[in-house]
């Protein structure tokens, strides 16, 4: 059984009877017909399971939480079909499961002892589930609880999970969003306590996103990073939906009270309104107001000049820029062993002889970019005379600017 929101009716397709019909709002059947059935083996079924359909005009897809069982659905024609050639499953009940375009996604699931971050798609011209891709970064485990696909965004929004049967004493409850677009994770924060401290089921309409929650009626937008408490009258949101969707400026909830099942709307307009921002849905670690990360980075950017300024002008006056500018105008080359002199570090150990030098250039290079905007004023290469020895060179463009200001 499961909604289509277009006709406000619920589908029911009956393998068992072979079955198909169409009931109302109260459950009456308003419409039955033979169900026709192509390429499917019933013994493969359970009794219990939960369905996942998209429609796409009129014409529906279902998977089954926990298998790789995919179907077709024709109303017009009352046809199902198997389309899939899977025959592994159980390690994605609970992955979170959605259709982009023409392509169906399942991230994520829980199965077989274990809790997984697998992001797949199910390619139509093989009947196979294949992977999509293996981010660098990425949560290390999730399911659909707190998460979603959000059309509106193109992102999927997940929670990421602790380890299973085992106390994890640093687990942080991350939210991370990911980009299918450039298919990567973004670690958007820890979330709320509220969101934590609710039920902990999501229901996804456009942009926003409504939990069932013990209290309180939250509803949150993921994309602006905003928690809203509604205190108006269509608590029908919130209590005991089975879905809730959007179209144009409504907000739609079908939803059970006791066997009664009934259809309630709301404008967005109106929901914002009657509503009261919580704060963030979710927060860096360290939560720092805005005013101290200004003053911090006015800190870093007046301590970075000063620095610069300092550093420039000690260096211009070392006695070892001179005598190292007055060797190199007299020489083309200038040989380790001849440096060394110059920095006053002969004696010293080998390695801290080469790391005074490797410093001295880059200041020194650092210094003709910032001043004379000439990069690699000095260059190591290798002697011609004999190439196991490395030799210092001026370029020509710092030669001439050093003897016009000399």
């Amino acid at each position: 059984k499961f909604w289509v929101a277009e006709e406000k009716l619920n589908y029911v397709i009956n393998l068992k009877k072979r079955q198909f019909e169409k009931e109302n709002i109260q459950g009456k059947v308003v419409f039955s017909s033979p169900l026709a059935l192509k390429n499917i083996d019933t013994t493969l079924l359970v009794e219990d399971f939960q369905v996942v359909a998209f429609n796409k005009q009129g014409l529906f897809t279902f998977t089954l939480q926990g298998t790789g069982l995919v179907y077709n659905f024709n109303p017009q024609t009352a046809t199902i079909e198997r389309v899939d050639k899977t025959k592994f499953a159980g390690y994605n009940f609970l992955s979170v499961r959605f259709a982009r375009r023409d392509t169906i996604f399942s991230f994520g699931g829980t199965g077989f002892w274990q809790t997984n971050n697998i992001l797949t798609f199910f390619n139509k011209q093989k009947g196979e589930w294949e992977a999509l891709c293996h981010p660098d970064i990425e949560p290390a485990r999730f399911k659909n609880q707190i998460s979603g696909y959000f059309n509106y965004y193109d992102k999927v929004y997940v929670l990421e999970l602790p380890k299973l049967y085992t106390k994890d004493e640093n687990y942080k409850p991350y939210y991370w969003s990911f980009d299918l677009n450039s298919k990567t994770w973004v670690k958007l924060g820890i979330l709320n306590n509220e969101i934590l401290n609710s039920q902990q089921e999501i229901y996804i309409a456009g942009r926003y996103c409504f939990f069932k929650h013990f209290t309180k009626n939250l509803w949150a937008d993921p994309g602006t990073n905003k928690l809203y408490y509604y205190s108006g009258n269509k608590s029908s949101l919130f209590s005991n939906p089975i879905t809730i969707y959007q179209k144009d400026d409504w907000l739609f909830s079908y939803y059970k009270n006791g066997n009664q099942f009934g259809l309630d709307s709301i404008k967005t307009r109106e929901l914002i309104e009657n509503s009261k921002l919580l704060g963030p849905m979710y927060q860096p670690d360290f939560p720092i107001e805005p005013t101290i990360y200004i003053l911090i980075l006015l800190i870093g950017v007046i301590t970075y000049i000063i620095y610069k300024r300092y550093s420039t002008l000690k260096f211009e006056n070392e006695p070892n820029f001179e005598s190292f500018i007055k060797q190199l105008l007299g020489l083309t080359e200038i040989t380790t062993q001849e440096l060394n002199k110059i920095l006053d570090c002969e004696n010293k150990p080998t390695e801290t002889q080469r790391q005074i030098r490797a410093r001295f250039i880059s200041q020194f290079n650092h210094h003709f970019l910032v001043k004379y905007k000439i990069e690699n004023a000095v260059i190591r290469c290798q002697s011609k005379d004999d190439k196991r020895f490395v030799i210092y060179q001026i370029s020509m463009e710092a030669r001439n600017v050093i003897q016009k200001f000399k």
